[in-house]
């Protein structure tokens, strides 16, 4: 029973660093674009999707704020996690919950 309790909160930590790496990568661009003209956004939103693994069904239409929307609310497209970044989160916090309530047994005496 220990293990599996260990193995779920392995997991859910993991889906979470990469929920934050991927908030963290949109938040820095999202920043940036601010000071950069088009072109170079252009460049540097191919390299958030290629460090991103290169989702499926998602491309650079120039329209930063749509490809952020998608990556965080779209279903489909976050497919690390088996679906968007938000309900990721919130799956996490209930097998949190599922987990922190599992009953642990005492092992065997020595």
């Amino acid at each position: 029973m220990l293990s599996r309790v260990a193995d779920s909160l392995y997991w859910m930590s993991r889906y979470l660093e990469r929920a934050e790496h991927t908030t963290r990568l949109l938040d820095v661009n999202l920043n940036l674009m601010l000071d950069e003209g088009p072109t170079g956004a252009e460049r540097r939103w191919q390299r958030v999707l290629q460090a991103l693994g290169k989702p499926k069904d998602i491309e650079w239409t120039g329209d930063p704020y749509a490809l952020t929307r998608a990556l965080i609310f779209d279903p489909v497209v976050h497919h690390r996690c088996a679906g968007e970044l938000a309900a990721c989160a919130r799956a996490d916090l209930d097998r949190a919950v599922a987990t922190a309530q599992q009953p642990v047994s005492a092992g065997h005496a020595a």
